[in-house]
């Protein structure tokens, strides 16, 4: 049946005045309107930020565990706009771990180390993540010295 149709069938069983068409309506789930970084769009970027992030990804069962949690959390989370508590319901985990994953996924994204302790070591501004994005744009890579220091 068309809308319509429904709409006049309804009608003629309830009142216009009556609380169910005042109080009913169909409704969206109100997604964050969050920013997803480019990089994030692009299969091959994901993979290649994966495997900076998990050096050891094709040795180390652990380092492959974590990658595959960051993947769907980037899946679900930056591209399907799923909310944390979403997430941690589709995945299985607490919604701390994953709000916990996403400020790592973050951190990581800009050269720092996944807990928060500073830059990696190896993640000078031409060897990190970003770095060799931007070497690519032609953006500069480190900051201006400042003069008279």
């Amino acid at each position: 049946m068309s809308l319509i149709k429904d709409d006049r069938k309804i009608r003629r069983r309830f009142d216009c005045d009556d609380p169910f068409f005042s109080a009913h309506q169909i409704i969206t789930i109100n997604r964050p309107r969050r920013k997803t970084p480019s990089w994030m769009k692009s299969d091959e970027e994901v993979r290649k930020f994966l495997l900076y992030a998990f050096p050891k990804f094709a040795t180390d069962k652990k380092q492959r565990a974590s990658a595959g949690r960051w993947l769907r959390i980037i899946q679900l989370y930056f591209r399907g706009k799923y909310n944390a508590r979403e997430v941690s319901e589709e995945i299985g985990i607490s919604y701390m771990a994953v709000k916990s994953l996403v400020r790592s996924i973050r951190r990581v994204s800009v050269g720092r180390r996944a807990n928060g302790g500073g830059f990696k070591k190896r993640a000078s501004p031409e060897t990190s993540f970003r770095g060799a994005q931007n070497a690519h744009r032609g953006e500069p890579q480190t900051m201006a010295p400042v003069e008279g220091a």
